[in-house]
């Protein structure tokens, strides 16, 4: 039998070299839209374990990593000439779930631009507010108790709206 590698295999409790890792994965995220020419729903975890759920500062750890992403593919995707969206998916109760997404017009036929479940908020969970100014980002919640979710998506002219 095969030993696990340790990609598959998640830590007991996240560590210094974890937070390491994921933060290096953070700063150095990229959509590269060079070397593709459409988006179905791309989309990036940072949290595959969901280590974030174990406490309150892990949870935020985890969310301070994913909103470094999604504001620097926002600031890469300024240079793209191509219509599309980048938005974060946020559900308090589930950081396994959270992710940075990229979307453009593609071949498989889904829907562009990807119009928002739920309704827009201004009211924030303790979680967000703070974090995401709404006067730069609309903000969307869809569901109910645990199962709540945001939806981020940047307030710009160049983005489209739904």
């Amino acid at each position: 039998m095969k030993k696990p590698t340790r990609r598959q295999v998640a830590p007991r409790l996240p560590d210094c070299s974890y937070y390491a890792d994921m933060w290096r994965k953070a700063r150095r995220y990229r959509v590269d839209m060079e070397s593709k020419t459409w988006c179905d729903y791309s989309h990036q975890h940072f949290d595959w374990h969901g280590f974030g759920d174990k406490s309150w500062l892990d949870r935020r750890r985890h969310l301070s990593a994913l909103l470094h992403a999604f504001r620097r593919a926002q600031r890469e995707l300024m240079s793209f000439s191509g219509p599309y969206q980048v938005f974060a998916s946020v559900t308090p109760a589930d950081s396994a779930s959270d992710a940075v997404f990229v979307h453009t017009p593609n071949p498989n036929q889904t829907p562009f631009p990807m119009i928002p479940l739920g309704d827009r908020t201004w009211c924030l969970p303790p979680l967000l507010a703070g974090r995401i100014d709404l006067s730069r980002y609309r903000v969307f919640r869809y569901g109910s108790g645990p199962s709540t979710s945001y939806t981020i998506l940047w307030s710009s002219a160049d983005q489209p709206q739904p």
